[in-house]
């Protein structure tokens, strides 16, 4: 594999355009992600069918968790002692509640979903003892909409390609149910349904998909009611270990920023000044009202600092700054990062429904 800015083989042009779209993860027809990407129907589908080979993105259904009886998260960030930094990671990757696992050099970084903020401490304390290092850790309120960008990599990606236009960033953890479509209470049927897509139990949408999952156009009635109730999102997600490059330009690390939420501001004010002001895109962003935990793409030294109309933007840390006090930073390179888990929701659902 080809190394240098960028994790990989640098895509096309038409590839990070497919790239794009999908991150938008708008559920409707391929025919209108087509016309969204403003490639002809044979380049698009070519592109796409490269990305999925190549492993680059994968399709997730992830569920709205106080739907299935978890309305809390725990995001843990593990700064271990160095000799202990396996069995920390292994450690929350062995927690039955855990769902993301990433393990860099000097940090880890679990997701794990809760029934309770007792269950939740229990994680955490378990954490801290193995690491014996300083653990930061968020217990989300999923219900209050407390995790608003949940992995949603449509900003950064966009901006790393000066793209213009963002599609429904960001996308939170959870986030309200609507209740337009179809009424009445989340059924049992309703479960089977949601355990089939959430499982990958349903049968290959084609060459060059995912062969876990029907696309969300594909699905039956039964499972499109979810999508629109959103008791089940579609996700795509890209591999953060192979994010590849276009015109030399590219992701290259991963930074993690923590803090306490100064007096007087509002952990919404970050974000919006972020993306207003820093124009820079978390990709991960929770908070529980005191604690501030956000996740973000770096591009290294050297990258290009202005947008297309080449304005630069506030800097980034002079932003955070303004809103948050203990601040630490945390910088991985993405290709040391380990990926133990990533976005696995059915083995915490399977449980809660043997329960």
């Amino acid at each position: 594999m080809e190394q240098g800015n960028g994790l990989g083989r640098p895509v096309t042009r038409a590839e990070a355009r497919v790239m794009s779209v999908l991150f938008e993860t708008d559920p409707g027809s391929d025919a209108s992600r087509i016309r969204r990407s403003g490639l002809s129907r044979t380049t698009y589908q070519a592109a796409r069918k490269r990305l999925y080979d190549r492993g680059l993105v994968s399709d997730c259904y992830l569920p709205h968790p106080p739907t299935f009886g978890f309305p809390m998260a725990t995001l843990l960030l593990a700064v271990p002692y160095a000799e202990n930094l396996s069995q920390t990671a292994q450690a929350i990757f062995e927690d039955p509640a855990s769902v993301v696992v990433w393990s860099g050099r000097h940090i880890v970084l679990g997701v794990l979903l809760h029934r309770s903020a007792e269950a939740s401490a229990r994680s955490v304390e378990k954490t801290a003892n193995h690491a014996g290092g300083s653990v930061f850790y968020i217990t989300a309120n999923i219900e209050q909409s407390t995790v608003p960008c949940y992995f949603d990599f449509e900003g950064a990606w966009k901006k790393l390609h000066h793209e213009q236009g963002l599609n429904g960033y960001p996308r939170p953890l959870g986030g309200p149910v609507s209740e337009t479509f179809f009424g009445g209470r989340f059924r049992p049927s309703d479960g089977e349904s949601a355990h089939q897509m959430i499982c990958g139990s349903t049968p290959s949408s084609g060459a060059g998909d995912n062969p876990r999952i029907v696309a969300p156009h594909l699905l039956p009635r039964s499972q499109r009611k979810l999508l629109q109730r959103s008791w089940v999102q579609w996700r795509v997600f890209p591999s953060v270990t192979g994010l590849p490059a276009l015109a030399g330009a590219g992701a290259t690390d991963v930074i993690f920023v923590a803090g306490r939420t100064r007096s007087g501001t509002r952990s919404v004010d970050l974000f919006e000044r972020l993306a207003g002001e820093s124009h820079a895109y978390p990709f991960l962003y929770a908070t529980d009202g005191e604690k501030l935990l956000l996740g973000a793409l770096g591009a290294g030294e050297g990258a290009r600092r202005t947008r297309p109309d080449g304005s630069r933007g506030r800097s980034v840390m002079d932003t955070v700054r303004g809103h948050l006090e203990g601040i630490s930073v945390f910088r991985e390179q993405l290709r040391a990062l380990n990926v133990m888990r990533d976005h696995q929701y059915c083995r915490v659902i399977s449980a809660a429904k043997g329960a």
